[in-house]
């Protein structure tokens, strides 16, 4: 079985790395456990061209732990959970973020629906407005994620 660091090697360029290497200290400083099978997935989603599927994450994982689906599965919950992925709902695909404060920006996606790719921008002034209504309504930990899928 290859070794962690290999696989990091053969999966990552230079700039995947560095985001690497930020969601490491992001974790570290949050007290969390970056075990080899959260590496290895986050690696597939850095080093991906596209949101990726979880079926398709599983088929990568190979001999990294468990290849089954809710291995993947609590995988991604929890680097959802760590804000280093969020799932395109309208795709059921997931796609790696820059760890950022809640309170940094809204998260929002244009997503292709030809080439399938996802490009992440913000939007913070409607969703301000939108966000204090939902806590008005005694809605709590919101994470507003927006999408916008064209062509």
């Amino acid at each position: 079985m290859p070794s962690l660091q290999t696989v990091r090697t053969r999966i990552l360029d230079t700039k995947s790395d560095a985001r690497f290497s930020q969601a490491k200290q992001h974790i570290d400083a949050q007290g969390g456990r970056f075990t080899p099978i959260r590496q290895t997935i986050f690696m597939h989603l850095l080093s991906a061209e596209h949101p990726v599927g979880a079926y398709d994450l599983v088929d990568k994982l190979g001999t990294v732990g468990s290849n089954k689906p809710p291995t993947v599965y609590r995988a991604l919950d929890w680097l959802i959970a760590m804000g280093l992925v969020v799932k395109l709902t309208s795709t059921a695909r997931f796609i790696p973020v820059i760890p950022c404060a809640e309170d940094e920006h809204t998260r929002a996606f244009l997503i292709c629906r030809g080439c399938g790719q996802a490009k992440n921008i913000t939007a913070d002034m409607p969703v301000a407005a939108l966000t204090r209504s939902a806590e008005n309504q005694g809605f709590s930990g919101i994470r507003p994620v927006i999408e916008f899928v064209g062509d």
